[in-house]
């Protein structure tokens, strides 16, 4: 189904978004 994989794009890249996120917040916290 296309739906799928539209949502599993957007899933994907909400994730890359909220790892990207995680990351700065850690790397500014440990500075």
């Amino acid at each position: 189904m296309p739906w799928q994989s539209k949502v599993m794009y957007f899933g994907r890249k909400v994730a890359m978004r909220f790892v990207l996120f995680l990351a700065g917040i850690c790397f500014r916290y440990e500075q």
